[in-house]
């Protein structure tokens, strides 16, 4: 219940400040976002860094962007239940965000339909939820899922900082 007091109570904040406020600063807006979503799976591992010119940079946040994200961490524990890394960086352009799994990686039949309607590898999942693909696209941002050499994929989002 605590939970989701403290879910609903920060929604509703970020609703009042993203019709009030300029921007946010992204090193604190993904460690609002990583401090909620482990909220919601305690178990999950991660291990977590950013580079960039600091202060980081601000940034006027949708909050369904927050919703997006922790869909993608989601899928990476998903795929790698013993942990994932995920690596915040921005330059003067844009900001970037990686979520690594060290999964299985994709099928090659899977990595043909990335990006395609209700594209999933679970066996009951519904996919990559479009409205959360066009929120980064409303915000001018880009989603790739790409396999690693080394094993595992990465799901890269790409936002730019300019207003």
């Amino acid at each position: 219940m605590r939970v989701c007091k403290t879910i609903l109570d920060k929604l509703l904040a970020n609703a009042q400040d993203n019709a009030n406020a300029t921007g946010q600063a992204l090193d604190q807006f993904i460690a609002e976002t990583l401090n909620e979503w482990q909220l919601l799976r305690p178990t999950a591992h991660y291990t977590y860094k950013t580079t960039g010119t600091q202060p980081s940079p601000q940034m006027r946040i949708d909050p369904a962007l927050r919703a997006a994200l922790m869909n993608l961490l989601n899928n990476a524990t998903d795929a790698s239940p013993q942990g994932i890394d995920i690596h915040a960086h921005w330059d003067d352009a844009r900001f970037t965000l990686e979520i690594r799994d060290h999964g299985p990686g994709l099928t090659a039949a899977a990595a043909a339909r990335v990006g395609t309607a209700f594209f999933t590898t679970k066996e009951n999942g519904r996919g990559w939820d479009f409205s959360r693909h066009a929120t980064l696209e409303k915000m001018g941002g880009t989603v790739r899922l790409f396999n690693r050499d080394e094993g595992g994929a990465t799901t890269e989002i790409t936002l730019p900082l300019a207003a």
